[in-house]
């Protein structure tokens, strides 16, 4: 039975709120549903641990900053009572429950702050102990930029640090193109940006014809229109 001095804190926006502040895929449908997806599979991830869930989302954030809301959601779930906690947000398409248990167990040993880094310079994962949480040093964080995992890193230094190997998450069109040809990836994600690569390669062949058929007397030189 694990413990309930540990606490997994999702912090992120839902996935309507996330699909406006990331509008990564032009389709604004199809950009909430991806959101959705990941929203839906963090939180399914979590719950596969056994640990107690705190989530934070727009309607739970207090600050003014990202930083300063980080803060106070750290420091919420500390006054409920809780020893540590393991922080994620809901863009890791690779975040799996085997990660979060390695850093539930790596808190919980002799290790005071735990980092897992991705790809861009960013933090996916990390967990903390109370005792060595600087509510400062968080809020003045370079949150969502590539000198986060950096800045994280040389304040973790001072105190017994372990790292976690290094994952992706969705942060820009790219991101969700590459994340579809890895092999370890869910078939459901896969699924889902077959369909919405499929809308959007309609749509355009639908933008063509439409383009060229506007053109098809003129003498201007003709240009398709972009895909996104």
């Amino acid at each position: 039975m694990i413990e309930q001095t540990t606490a997994i804190l999702l912090f992120s926006r839902t996935a309507s709120a996330e699909s406006c502040c990331k509008p990564i895929i032009s389709n604004g449908i199809a950009n909430t549903e991806m959101w959705d997806y990941l929203y839906k599979k963090t939180l399914r991830t979590i719950h596969t641990t056994g640990l107690p869930v705190i989530v934070c989302n727009e309607h739970h954030q207090a600050g003014n900053s990202f930083g300063e809301r980080m803060a106070n959601a750290l420091n919420t779930g500390f006054a409920i009572g809780y020893d540590n906690l393991i922080v994620v947000g809901s863009d890791c398409v690779d975040l799996t429950k085997t990660a979060l248990l390695t850093a539930y167990h790596k808190i919980n040993s002799t290790q005071q702050v735990v980092i897992g880094p991705d790809c861009r310079g960013g933090v996916y994962v990390f967990a903390i102990k109370k005792t060595v949480f600087d509510n400062i040093a968080f809020t003045d964080f370079a949150w969502q930029t590539k000198q986060l995992f950096r800045q994280f890193k040389k304040y973790a230094a001072q105190f017994s640090v372990s790292f976690l190997s290094r994952l992706s998450d969705i942060n820009t069109e790219e991101d969700v193109r590459s994340s579809f040809n890895k092999f370890s990836i869910d078939t459901s994600w896969r699924t889902l940006l077959s369909k919405i690569f499929a809308s959007y390669n309609t749509l355009y062949n639908s933008l063509i014809r439409i383009y060229q058929s506007l053109y098809l007397n003129s003498n201007k030189p003709l240009r398709a229109p972009p895909l996104f």
